[in-house]
């Protein structure tokens, strides 16, 4: 017999059942866990995508300048040199 803290009797709980009931609680802790990792991760796509809409960071910004140089200069002349040297 084992008493509470009253002094009433509470029955013996056994060791199995009680590292059963630790396992299933660190497993529902574990699954909240990836959980919200996952959520995180896909929080942060949108967040990243404002960030750098708002400070113009990796090119992100309206394409203003994109938009001006979509034309082919002819006038000009490029040459390329094909080498059969292998290194």
């Amino acid at each position: 017999m084992v008493f509470g803290c009253h002094g009433d009797v509470v029955d013996a709980v056994d060791p199995a059942e009680q590292r059963r009931v630790a396992n299933r609680r660190l497993g529902l802790k574990l699954l909240w866990l990836v959980a919200a990792a996952i959520l995180f991760a896909v929080g942060m796509v949108p967040l990243y995508n404002v960030m750098c809409s708002v400070t113009g960071l990796n090119g992100k910004t309206a394409n203003v300048a994109a938009a001006a140089s979509n034309s082919v200069d002819t006038t000009r002349w490029v040459r390329v040199e094909f080498t059969g040297n292998v290194m």
